[in-house]
């Protein structure tokens, strides 16, 4: 199946079928794609819908390029599989995705798991100031490491 994210045309599987168990959307790593889920797709058997899909540059996924945030490829595929607010899955780049996803849209994330996640450095526009600041390297009682590595 495809969706269309921006630009993109975004290739996805959806296994299993709406159940007793909870929906799941699996974020793949930047060395692979959606198939790399497939035994734990097997594995996790009937009764929850399982998702994955092909990042852009991955797999069967196509686009054209474009300013875009990976997190809406992946809510654009969750709203068009029908899953309202599944357990989120991601792998190293796929876990940036998450992560980011479920910061922007905490009501639409279950549940997230991260396995060796990527992190970005955007911040959210609403992002307040933290009510003490960190100590500075100055302050700190912590003993201070070399800045340059022996050779």
């Amino acid at each position: 199946m495809f969706v269309r994210s921006g630009l993109a045309s975004i290739a996805y599987d959806v296994d299993g079928a709406p159940g007793g168990g909870f929906d799941v959307v699996l974020i793949h790593a930047g060395v692979t794609d959606r198939r790399s889920w497939r035994p734990l797709v097997d594995a996790v058997g009937d009764g929850r819908r399982v998702v994955s899909y092909d990042a852009r540059g991955y797999g069967e996924t196509t686009y054209r390029p474009e300013d875009h945030f990976s997190h809406d490829d992946a809510l654009a595929v969750m709203t068009a599989a029908g899953l309202d607010a599944p357990v989120v899955v991601g792998a190293s780049m796929g876990g940036r995705a998450a992560l980011d996803l479920t910061l922007e849209h905490p009501d639409r994330v279950t549940a997230l798991v991260l396995i060796a996640p990527a992190v970005s450095a955007r911040r959210r526009a609403t992002t307040s100031t933290p009510s003490r600041s960190p100590r500075s390297p100055a302050t700190s009682s912590a003993p201070r490491r070399p800045t340059t590595s022996p050779r």
